[in-house]
């Protein structure tokens, strides 16, 4: 599947017919302009068909601009999804403001093992958040409770600016996300006056809808991580707002090894 430009303006999202319940599948040269919801979404549940493993999946040279996730895995997650490819991409938001939503949002929600991705190459501009990896368990279909995975997933060379809030990788006290590396990394703030919540804590929202946006501004502008372990950073590269008061990496169970830590 090549060649192909696509203009959606209402909500829905964009590429979702495409890409349920597949296997074997090759996306190149897409142009998403303008959708209203998620650009690429990879989804595998018992709704949306057959009930097997969705593997080899590779999107290569796209364009997505969208106001909410330009490439996503999820969010209906019951059946595994294994080898991903995302590859010399582009995701933005250039004429809205507070920007969309998540650049990458890797997720398992619903029961499924999410594993073996590698995304490389990826440059961004004016989203909000440039990576969200989420395992939770909102069990939709409530036949998998507590039995999901996120883990194996390398993403590397990946160029973000105009973010609003860090990278997110967090998972749940049952259920924890694993090996994580992230190389190449070069993030930079929007400019503007810095802000974020002061809460004592962020709710852990383990069995609802998940979106980095839920969890609102929070206090470090590099990293938060919860609930995994073994997230590798190299040469990962952030700059904050001048102002700013957060800390670059807010932790909470959550395993980091760093270039400083090798």
């Amino acid at each position: 599947m090549h060649n192909i430009y696509i203009i959606i303006p209402y909500l829905s999202d964009d590429f979702k017919p495409f890409c349920a319940n597949l296997q074997s599948l090759q996306i190149r040269h897409i142009v998403i302009a303008q959708g209203g919801d998620d650009g690429i979404v990879l989804k595998n549940s018992k709704s949306l068909g057959k009930q097997v493993m969705m593997e080899n999946v590779t999107v290569r040279d796209c364009k997505v601009t969208s106001c909410t996730n330009a490439f996503k895995i999820g969010t209906e997650t019951s059946y595994d999804i294994s080898g991903v490819t995302v590859e010399n991409c582009e995701f933005f938001m250039d004429d809205i403001y507070p920007s969309g939503v998540s650049g990458i949002s890797i997720e398992s929600a619903d029961g499924a093992k999410v594993e073996h991705v590698e995304i490389r190459n990826i440059q961004m501009r004016g989203v909000a958040c440039p990576l969200f990896v989420r395992l939770n368990n909102r069990n939709r279909d409530r036949d998998f409770d507590n039995t999901g995975a996120i883990q194996k997933v390398k993403v590397e060379t990946l160029t973000a600016d105009g973010i609003e809030i860090p990278v997110i990788i967090t998972g749940t006290k049952d259920l924890t996300v694993q090996n994580i590396t992230l190389t190449d990394f070069n993030l930079q703030y929007a400019p503007g006056e810095d802000y974020y919540d002061y809460r004592p804590f962020v709710p852990a929202y383990d069995d609802t809808y998940p979106e980095c946006n839920r969890m609102r501004n929070l206090n470090a502008y590099g990293l938060y991580g919860r609930y995994a372990e073994n997230v590798k950073l190299e040469n990962f590269t952030v700059i904050p707002r001048e102002n700013t008061k957060r800390t670059e990496m807010l932790l909470k169970e959550c395993s980091v090894i760093t270039d400083e830590t090798v």
